[in-house]
């Protein structure tokens, strides 16, 4: 009779604990990560990048689906090695740097569509739009790090923003056929544990 009691007090007990989630959150290895952006000017492809961003990654190596993403970059670090360009998009013309300090991104779910390609559903807010958007993220999975006593994770997001669509600029520059309205992004992580 003992046995059986203590089996049952220690089933209850079990079931009282409640299941935890292998999910974690992963830091920014910012010498390896970036946030990266393209556009079209005349017939040239202009290139940037911003150097100042930050976010959460919680990520269930195991079960991606089951994680969350948030993100968010400064306008101001906006980075093209033209410093004359810099400073135009940090204007009204383009991001109003001083008066919208920050874009982010915060998912809302995350879906496994084929091999190592995920969707990640969730609200982009640039300036003072914010939209429901879904990003292809590429998990390119986990492995120790050669150099380090740490778990290396990687992953990709690679997207284009209609930037009409978030106020980032009034298209004069649009309808003189100076700059593009889409606006290539790739942002490329590699967190460690």
């Amino acid at each position: 009779m003992r046995t059986v009691t203590s089996i049952l007090a220690a089933l209850m007990l079990t079931l009282a604990i409640p299941a935890t989630s292998m999910a974690k959150v992963w830091e920014f290895d910012m010498a390896h990560s970036n946030v990266y952006f393209s556009i079209k000017h005349i017939f040239s492809t202009a290139r940037g990048y911003f150097a100042d961003f930050s976010g959460t990654i919680d990520l269930d190596p195991e079960d991606i689906t089951s994680g969350s993403i948030e993100m968010t970059v400064k306008t101001e670090s906006v980075d093209t090695r033209i410093t004359k360009r810099d400073n135009h998009l940090r204007s009204d013309d383009f991001f109003s740097a001083a008066r919208y300090p920050e874009m982010t991104f915060v998912s809302s779910s995350i879906r496994h569509e084929e091999g190592d390609t995920y969707m990640v559903s969730g609200t982009l807010t640039i300036k003072d739009v914010s939209r429901d958007v879904e990003v292809p993220m590429i998990f390119h999975g986990v492995k120790k790090h050669p150099a380090l006593d740490k778990q290396v994770l990687g992953i990709d997001f690679d997207f284009t923003v209609d930037r009409m669509e978030y106020g980032v600029g009034t298209g004069k520059f649009l309808e003189m056929g100076l700059v593009g309205k889409d606006v290539d992004v790739l942002v490329t992580l590699e967190m460690t544990d």
